[in-house]
């Protein structure tokens, strides 16, 4: 059983079942609690008092959940929630650290509660409607993990302060442009993961400086077009692919790849050879360069790959060379 004034983690499912489990699983008095009192199974949840429902029968979100102040934790993705989340919601949650909204059906701007949550660290809401109207994130001063993926923003969001920040996922929005410069500071220069993929970038402000503590760094399906930029050098996971960059790969990138494990740059319009300086990255264990304009020979080492993918359209068309060496497989 769980005790409802205690309460520190809440994870709620989607069906009515689940949420009827829910109140079960909750110690209540059903005085003060006389909502939750009411619940049974032979009415439609829609007409539970406390549950609302829009006019298609969907649950919107469940704002009294953030009346319980010693909530630290709600976990909501997935639950076919929908409808706007309305801007008067009373806030006692204020030890909330994570909060996911993810895949689900909810709609109008960005929730305005969130920007009243000082304790929280782990923000997503990827999968949902909303229009990418926002406030200021200059309030969530902890910040750690931000996940804003396919919320249909046009304008990234004001990030400038975000010194905690050590994730950031804006994939699949509207954004378009240049990528501007500032976004490579956030979180001090220890930013860790940066997902833009699936927008309509163009290019990368100049001047720019990746940080170090890069370690994934996704720019794919995009629209970027002349030079290659060159990623950190301790970099991990690097996706360059699905874009127009019209343009070699820089000499030195093998530099770059010392500690890579995954890139790719397919189907990007790359012009030129294979920088020789590639043998230089040890850890890749995988590479797609399918689909550009590539030539001449392939600077392979058989001590360095597990998978190579290689499509050099002018000498070799539709080429996809899979090398496995000394590999063991179960």
């Amino acid at each position: 059983m769980v005790n409802w004034c205690h309460l520190k983690l809440l994870h709620v499912s989607c069906s009515e079942g689940d949420w009827w489990s829910f109140k079960n699983d909750l110690v209540f008095d059903s005085e003060p609690s006389f909502k939750l009192s009411t619940w049974n199974l032979s009415m439609d949840c829609c007409e539970w008092l406390g549950v609302t429902c829009e006019e298609a029968g969907h649950l919107t979100f469940p704002e009294s959940l953030l009346t319980l102040s010693s909530l630290e934790a709600l976990y909501l993705f997935r639950n076919k929630l929908s409808g706007p989340i309305r801007k008067d919601i009373r806030i006692a949650s204020h030890n909330l650290s994570a909060l996911d909204l993810s895949n689900n059906r909810l709609q109008g701007p960005l929730p305005e509660f969130i920007f009243k949550l000082p304790s929280i660290s782990t923000l997503k809401l990827p999968g949902n409607n909303f229009t990418g109207k926002s406030s200021s994130f200059s309030s969530l001063a902890k910040l750690d993990t931000l996940r804003l993926a396919s919320c249909k923003m046009q304008k990234i969001p004001n990030l400038k302060n975000q010194a905690s920040l050590r994730t950031l996922d804006l994939s699949d929005n509207r954004f378009k442009g240049e990528i501007p410069n500032w976004i490579w500071n956030v979180g001090n220069g220890s930013l860790g993961s940066l997902y833009l993929s699936k927008n309509k970038f163009s290019s990368l402000e100049k001047p720019y400086t990746f940080p170090y503590s890069f370690r994934v760094l996704d720019l794919s399906s995009n629209k970027l077009k002349g030079d290659i930029p060159v990623p950190p050098s301790e970099v991990f996971n690097v996706d360059f692919s699905n874009n127009k960059f019209g343009s070699s790969i820089p000499t030195d990138f093998g530099n770059a790849l010392s500690f890579v494990v995954s890139f790719s740059i397919s189907n990007s319009k790359v012009t030129g050879v294979i920088p020789g300086l590639i043998n230089n990255a040890r850890f890749l264990r995988f590479l797609d360069l399918s689909s550009n304009s590539l030539a001449g020979p392939i600077p392979l080492d058989g001590n360095t790959f597990f998978v190579l993918l290689f499509g050099l359209k002018e000498k070799l068309p539709f080429l996809s060379l899979l090398f496995f060496p000394s590999t063991n497989f179960c």
